[in-house]
Order: C-alpha cells, then structure tokens, then sequence
C-alpha cells in the first residue's frame, strides 16, 4: 500500500497472475522494440523495473523464458528486472540456468562480496536500511509518486 504511488500498476501476488503478466510485459517489450525500429522514437516507454520475488518456485518454463527476453531486450527499451529468490543450482531448466549465469548476483550477506563484471572491480556490499519512522516513509514515497506522475 505505501508503494502505490511509485507502481505502473497493481502488483501480482498469487502464482495465477505471474504468466499473463509476464507474457503480457515480453509481448509489449516486442511490440515497442518494432515501433522503435521503425523510427517511432516518440513511443519509448518510460524506463521499468520489474521485481521477480521467490524465483524459481512457481514460474514455469514459458514464464522464465520471458523473463530472459525482457531481460535481454532490457538495455535497449530501460528495462530493469531485479530478482530475489535462492540461488537454486538443482533446478534442470535451461532459461533458470542462462537467468542465474548472466545476473549480476547481490550477496545477502552484510559486507559480501561484489565483482562487477563491466569493471572487473571488486566490491563491498552493504546494504541499506530503510527509516523505521513510517510518517517519514510515506512522505518520502508520497513526493516520489507526486514527481513520477
């Protein structure tokens, strides 16, 4: 709810909704590159982010082959996917497998370690916290939502 404003739209919170809409984001992603191909710059959508949470449990093939093809045709149409979930080495699904070898993996743990793949530089992760006074928060949420729209 303390979101709301910052969302495109509603978010999908059962196993149902998944597919259609990641079919529905890979079809539009397919639909603006076209345009764009076409020269119909004025059609660049704004830039995304899409948040995968609990991958690999419950998406099925189809659904992670299109999270492959949005995330390939990310750079070109500001698409940004951020995935949360284990990093599960027993699961045997070609588009899981390309999806965990080409992320660039945060560690979960405070202080991990960080090689950032463009740079061949090392890092330290350290993660931030978010305020714990909710007035603050919402503030901070109600602003961006206001600057977004």
């Amino acid at each position: 709810e303390l979101a709301r404003p910052m969302l495109a739209g509603p978010p999908i919170h059962d196993i149902a909704g998944v597919a259609p809409k990641l079919k529905g984001l890979a079809e539009a992603a397919d639909l603006t590159g076209l345009a764009l191909s076409s020269g119909a710059e004025t059609l660049r959508p704004e830039p995304r982010v899409i948040v995968l949470a609990g991958l690999p449990h419950g998406f099925g093939s189809i659904d992670l082959v299109n999270v492959v093809h949005l995330a390939r045709m990310g750079s070109s149409q500001d698409i940004s996917i951020v995935i949360t979930g284990a990093d599960d080495k027993v699961v045997d699904n070609p588009a899981y497998a390309l999806l965990r070898d080409v992320s660039q993996h945060l560690p979960a743990a405070e202080d991990g370690h960080l090689a950032d793949p463009w740079t061949n530089t090392d890092w330290r992760f350290a993660a931030d916290t978010l305020p714990t006074d909710e007035e603050l928060l919402r503030t901070v949420v109600a602003v961006l939502g206001a600057v977004r729209t």
